[in-house]
């Protein structure tokens, strides 16, 4: 902003969604100029991306300079964060909320390089994206030093005597993508149209193809998972691999009361109902968090911000879910959870292009909406497993802690499970895999509690 100013430009517009920093900006008072005081200064609370998709002004300028630290960057930290700055739909907003001679300007680092161009490639086509791109890297003054990177994105095509200028008199830094031919070897052959992205992102060592918000994760560049490989086999090894031991306790658990009751019938129902039970408890913890997290991101970029999302979903989630119990004798366990796939499956469906849809609306308005979406599916969410716990404890079924355990299991087991299906197929992917085990458990269901499938 202080640049900005200095540069002589008449009006600042600064977007900020933390209101401490507001906050703390302003007790500094004329220690900071009262920056946030002059009349050539607007200050927005807001989240950047949803303020950007939802005014009808036009600007000079769109700056994103180091909205990450990179403390989070290096170590790999944000490689699960969700970004929606960074998308390739947030790109387009951006160029389209630009005056005809507009610039977006984007502050980062060296490694950001490729996606940032892969982005713009995806929004405006490698023919269009080649004149208006332009890439400079600092020149490193010492070996602790590391080079920032500018990436700017012009509304109209850089012209021959603007990059004569930036050749000739912007000496602290190297052109790395510029129109008319630089790029690195891979990047200069998208642009020229001779490589599509996926064949680039193929023959790279990284992730480094465009990002959509059904996938907003920007920062995710490791192969093969996406993420740094420690990371991945942390995970792996002391969250997903000792909640998978701790499932199959479970199960052997219900085991010796089962064979006594099988010795006893001479029969193959019980082992078959007590198998079709772990399944329906199974499924139902794996779907609710498959759901619920799917939901809160495509919420989110709704809301805009993550706070007020996590609070709105969280609430009504509980509110309509016990209520949900409450109404759960009164209908067959198979048909609530077909309801909640059938739902889910609907607004895995619709959200993609109703969120973007809706943006406009004021913050009371996204709210409403986002409470009507939640509502249906908490309301069909909270009745399958109370009306499967009343079914427990007779006959070969474990008492209702057992399933209590086990669909705790299974929710840690689905949260893992639910970012590595989003980090590769996105959150549409992941909520339609939620749903799916909601057909599961009603399927089940049939078999585990025969007399709860009818009213």
């Amino acid at each position: 902003m202080v640049a900005a100013l200095a540069s002589g430009s008449k009006k600042v517009t600064a977007v900020e969604m933390n209101p401490l920093m507001l906050k703390f900006v302003r007790s500094y008072g004329a220690r900071a100029g009262n920056l946030y005081e002059r009349p050539d200064v607007e200050t927005i609370e807001s989240e950047g991306r949803n303020f950007i998709s939802r005014t009808d002004r036009k600007f000079d300028i769109i700056l994103l300079g180091f909205v990450d630290s990179w403390a989070s960057v290096a170590s790999g930290g944000l490689s699960l964060s969700e970004n929606y700055l960074y998308t390739t739909e947030a790109v387009r907003a951006y160029y389209n909320h630009l005056k005809d001679d507009g610039i977006l300007v984007i502050l980062r680092w060296e490694m950001d390089i490729p996606r940032l161009v892969s982005n713009s490639v995806a929004t405006l086509g490698a023919p269009e994206a080649s004149k208006r791109i332009l890439v400079l890297m600092e020149k490193k003054t010492g070996p602790n030093d590391y080079p920032q990177m500018l990436f700017m994105l012009r509304k109209r095509p850089f012209t021959d005597a603007e990059l004569k200028d930036v050749s000739t008199n912007w000496t602290q830094a190297n052109a790395v993508v510029m129109p008319g031919g630089t790029a690195p070897p891979l990047l200069k052959d998208v642009l020229a149209g001779t490589k599509t992205l996926a064949q680039y992102e193929a023959e790279s060592p990284r992730f480094v193809g465009p990002v959509w918000d059904d996938s907003p994760f920007y920062f995710a560049i490791d192969r093969p998972y996406r993420m740094p490989g420690a990371i991945a086999e942390r995970i792996i090894k002391w969250l997903l691999g000792p909640s998978i031991a701790m499932l199959a306790l479970f199960a052997v658990f219900g085991i010796p009361r089962r064979k006594a009751i099988v010795t006893r019938s001479a029969g193959k129902m019980p082992a078959l109902q007590y198998g079709a039970s772990l399944i329906y408890f199974a499924a139902l913890g794996f779907g609710f968090i498959a759901v619920e997290l799917a939901l809160l991101q495509n919420l989110t970029l709704l809301v805009g911000h993550p706070i007020y999302t996590l609070s709105v979903l969280l609430f009504t989630l509980l509110a309509f879910g016990g209520l949900g119990s409450a109404l759960s004798i009164r209908f067959p366990m198979w048909l609530a959870c077909v309801a909640v796939a059938v739902i889910g499956a609907i607004e895995a469906l619709a959200l993609p292009k109703l969120v973007p849809a809706l943006l406009w609306l004021p913050l009371w308005g996204r709210i409403a909406v986002a409470i009507g979406l939640i509502a249906p599916l908490g309301l069909a969410m909270g009745m399958p497993f109370p009306r499967g716990l009343r079914q427990t404890g007779q006959g070969s079924l474990p008492a209702p802690p057992f399933y209590w355990g086990l669909n705790g299991i299974m929710s840690v087991i689905g949260s893992v499970t639910t970012v590595f299906v989003a980090l590769m197929a996105g959150f549409q992917a992941a909520m339609l895999m939620g749903s799916a085990c909601y057909v599961l458990a009603a399927i089940a269901s049939r078999k585990a509690f025969p007399s709860a499938s009818e009213l």
